[in-house]
């Protein structure tokens, strides 16, 4: 097979195992409604699932990104696949609350493998000026695996309920976990102009201090917000563990100095804080969309309805809404991307800020539009959702142009242990959270007095809407974080081909001088 053969066959490969990534996540968004009436369940616990989810993925993602710089990446990449197909079957058969929730974490655990891996992978397998392109077929596999999600688990869950949504994705899931094993492992470097295989800059040798800096501020959060409350840790505990903790951390200042040194070399290039910013609000947002979007229809636009019957029409709305409208964003932004960056060096982040510019006033006006009008919601919500999908084809290549090969696993494991933790982690709880308390507000206006489960009910749909409209607003402070990272992009892009090619020149030397001196 051609290296041509080779980078298609894996693109197609990955692609496959991105679109049941985001089949298997959004399962539980397409079911939600249904199980939150089965369990008795607020929003916020609800919510708290996809919380869950994300922390444990981000924090897993810290180790696997460093591991996916140092070893075979598509072993890493088939073991998760595994891992999370095998806990999103076991979800179907969780029995309570707190059982969904731990196999919620391991689907956490499994998907962290999947965006170091394979976005490493695509670097050095497709050159800079198609990287953008290629990224969008990668991640074509979010809107598409999304729909497919939607349209599906909504259809088995109205004929079977909603245990039997997750295990649809057992077989396809174990297809791809084989399917990985026989792509072609590159060479780190191998697209690259400058041939500079495994090497990468020195980063700051100082991650210890950071660590205990961070421990410092938890400890004066703590005596300033936390510890004024009574059912959080009581001081007895928490300043031994503090100091044991702070012990530890001088004991083993060295190895940890050596651990963290990859991750502040990401964290001293400028352009990243920005895009790490940009990533947390904007999967506050999708998060938010992917968690809420039916509970909202099945509320707000399709009240009224058999439960059963609203989940599976929300289903194929929220198949167009949350995943196919993305397909036309994800494609364009790559195109358009690619040909901007020719001629200016800040071109992927610029289409990526006008994009969500336009995403966010159409976010409004579907919001705007009165209970029952499904088209309108759907056609404005879509159109938004597909400006947003732009987000991926622009910054992910973004990220691969300001950081050099060999380090590409670990920049990416820390954007989206920011991205999650700060975004991911949020937009579900606290949407929920905020839904709550507009539901609650509403029964309060109605002269409601006693707060159950029955009273509050009918002001849900109310509290939800109301909730939603954290998104437009989000997306107004994400398009300006965007086009702050635009006015540095261009310098950390030449700063990194600077020293590419500078490496490339002084390896012969020094190889000559060893020859000579031999």
């Amino acid at each position: 097979m051609t290296n041509r053969g080779r980078a298609i066959f894996a693109l197609s490969v990955l692609f496959a195992i991105n679109t049941m990534n985001f089949f298997d996540r959004q399962i539980l968004g397409a079911v939600g409604e249904m199980v939150r009436k089965d369990w008795a369940l607020s929003d916020t616990a609800l919510g708290t699932l996809g919380t869950a989810f994300t922390l444990l993925y981000a924090a897993v993602g810290l180790p696997l990104g460093r591991l996916t710089d140092k070893t075979v990446r598509t072993r890493i990449l088939s073991a998760g696949v595994f891992l999370w197909t095998l806990t999103t079957v076991v979800s179907g058969v969780a029995r309570n609350y707190w059982q969904l929730f731990a196999a919620r974490l391991g689907v956490g655990v499994g998907e962290a493998s999947c965006a170091p891996a394979s976005s490493s992978l695509i670097g050095d397998l497709f050159p800079a000026t198609r990287r953008a392109k290629a990224l969008s077929v990668f991640m074509l596999g979010l809107p598409i695996g999304i729909a497919i999600s939607y349209a599906v688990s909504g259809t088995v869950a109205r004929q079977f309920g909603w245990r039997s949504a997750f295990y649809v994705a057992g077989i396809p899931g174990m297809i791809c976990v084989v399917a990985a094993l026989f792509i072609h492992e590159p060479h780190r470097g191998a697209t690259e102009v400058h041939a500079i295989g495994g090497r990468r800059r020195e980063g700051p040798a100082n991650g210890s201090r950071w660590l205990l800096g961070a421990l410092l501020l938890v400890v004066v959060g703590y005596v300033i917000f936390w510890g004024r409350t009574s059912n959080w840790i009581p001081p007895a505990y928490f300043f031994p563990g503090w100091l044991i903790l702070a012990a530890l951390c001088f004991a083993f200042r060295r190895k940890i100095d050596r651990s963290m040194e990859p991750f502040l070399l990401v964290l001293s290039i400028p352009t990243m804080w920005w895009l790490i910013l940009s990533g947390a609000l904007h999967n506050f947002n999708m998060y938010a969309i992917g968690s809420f979007l039916s509970p909202f229809l099945i509320r707000y636009h399709l009240n009224g309805l058999e439960i059963g019957e609203a989940t599976r029409q929300a289903g194929f709305i929220s198949m167009w809404v949350n995943g196919l409208a993305g397909v036309p964003g994800l494609i364009l932004g790559g195109i358009i991307g690619d040909a901007i960056v020719r001629r200016r060096a800040n071109g992927r982040l610029l289409v990526g800020a006008i994009a969500i510019l336009l995403s966010a006033p159409l976010h409004f006006l579907g919001l705007l539009q009165p209970a029952g009008s499904t088209m309108g919601f759907a056609l404005l919500m879509g159109l938004g959702v597909a400006a947003m999908y732009a987000y991926y084809s622009t910054v992910y290549s973004t990220i691969q142009d300001v950081i050099e090969p060999a380090l590409r696993g670990s920049g990416m494991a820390l954007y989206f242990f920011a991205m999650y933790v700060l975004g991911a982690s949020l937009g579900p709880v606290g949407t929920g959270l905020a839904s709550d308390f507009f539901t609650k507000r509403a029964a309060t206006a109605a002269g409601v007095t006693e707060f159950t489960r029955q009273a509050l009910e009918p002001f849900r749909a109310q509290g939800l809407h109301s909730a939603m409209f954290i998104i437009p607003v989000l997306g107004g402070l994400l398009m300006l974080v965007l086009f702050a990272g635009s006015r540095t992009v261009a310098k950390d892009m030449e700063k990194l081909r600077r020293w590419m090619h500078q490496s490339t020149t002084e390896a012969p030397v020094a190889k000559a001088a060893v020859e000579a001196a031999n």
